[in-house]
């Protein structure tokens, strides 16, 4: 009975690890074969690492972001939310959307879930469904311009909600909105502009070299 149980075995796993005898008949694994089952193993075992890695510090990124904002928050509409949420995304992809949602729940847990806060719901996860298409581009110019038209239309993302919440009910209401508004966009696009193509690539070969670390792999 043992006898039997022992020829069931998966011969998928034998194979895989090179144990065991050779099937009657059958030669054993080669050499190449052992090598490319080792290296499979290795590689499910750096992917797990960083796939962890990406898991504890994209939420971790989250609270420095925060931190930051509060840091920044003298400095008029000048913020560090889009070169952090763009960093996270083109380094670890959907896994930044934990920073962006780690960010805005603080930001609701410390000033409160007032009209504000459900733009960000949705703003700052758009970012990094933006982001996410432009990972195989490596252009600084590419990305400070997202940076700095995201930053200038950010502003008309509160449209939607202020519509409702003030309530802005006539099209002379709407048009008086986006007029006042125009200036702190322009500062916030123009600031983003050059926050982002001064330091996102930078910041993302230092993250990415971090992260070939965690691989295993010489960046």
């Amino acid at each position: 009975m043992r006898n039997t149980l022992d020829k069931q075995e998966p011969r998928e796993k034998k194979k895989l690890l090179g144990f065991g005898r050779a099937e009657k008949g059958a030669a054993g694994p080669s050499q190449a074969e052992k090598e490319s089952a080792a290296r499979r193993i290795e590689n499910r075992r750096r992917f797990s690492h960083e796939r962890l890695f990406s898991l504890l510090v994209c939420p971790i990124f989250g609270s420095l972001t925060f931190a930051l904002k509060i840091a920044m928050a003298g400095l008029p509409n000048i913020e560090p939310v889009t070169l952090m949420l763009m960093l996270t995304a083109l380094v670890f992809g959907w896994k930044a959307f934990l920073t962006a949602g780690i960010y805005v729940l603080l930001e609701g847990l410390v000033y409160g879930f007032s009209s504000w806060w459900l733009v960000y719901l949705y703003a700052w996860p758009l970012l990094v469904l933006i982001m996410l298409p432009l990972r195989r581009f490596r252009s600084p110019v590419l990305f400070a311009l997202v940076a700095g038209g995201y930053g200038f239309l950010f502003g008309f993302l509160f449209l939607p909600v202020n519509i409702i919440v003030y309530p802005l009910d006539t099209m002379e209401k709407i048009t008086f909105y986006i007029l006042q508004d125009i200036p702190f966009n322009l500062i916030h696009g123009v600031s983003n502009l050059i926050i982002g193509f001064v330091l996102l690539s930078p910041l993302r070969k230092a993250l990415e070299i971090a992260m070939a670390k965690v691989r295993g792999k010489t960046a």
